[in-house]
């Protein structure tokens, strides 16, 4: 029956399963992977942690500024606001290119509410749980928070949206 071709069907010519799952990348995931990198290695990210170096400093300061006046939380609160106006006219002017604008703006705020929450909450841990320094507490906060802002603010406050052309389609 090898030689018949229902038989070529069913048996089929031999394969190394061991070599084909090591070298096959489902294109799914090869797309996100390539996607990932181009997101990360360009220079709106470098960019982006430029300016992020500069806002986290602003935040840092302002932060312990107020902090000298104010409990360590409301000064890490009303730091990060502070220094979140000035992040939004960097990132506008030298990431994204962008004009100001008050809509863009409040898309800008909108989307650092999850960084806001991720970053209060290494406050709350590392300085009120752990018992480190203030200043640690801030510095952490921000390391663990600028990958995930640039992706909200890359695909929401900043995106560029397609224009379709009703016509040619």
């Amino acid at each position: 029956m090898s030689g018949s071709w229902v038989g070529s069907l069913l048996v089929g010519p031999p394969v190394d399963y061991r070599s084909r799952m090591a070298t096959d990348t489902p294109p799914a995931r090869a797309s996100f992977v390539s996607k990932a990198i181009a997101t990360f290695v360009s220079p709106a990210f470098a960019k982006f942690l430029v300016v992020g170096v500069i806002n986290s400093l602003n935040g840092v300061v302002l932060a312990w500024l107020y902090s000298l006046v104010l409990d360590a939380n409301t000064a890490f609160v009303l730091g990060y606001l502070t220094s979140l106006t000035i992040s939004y006219f960097l990132n506008s002017i030298f990431v994204f290119q962008r004009e100001l604008a008050p809509a863009r703006y409040v898309k800008f705020c909108l989307s650092y509410i999850p960084n806001f929450l991720i970053q209060n909450l290494c406050v709350v841990v590392v300085y009120n749980l752990l018992g480190f320094d203030k200043l640690v507490a801030y510095v952490a906060a921000v390391v663990i928070g600028a990958p995930i802002t640039f992706l909200v603010l890359k695909f929401f406050a900043f995106a560029q949206h397609k224009v379709v052309d009703l016509e040619t389609h």
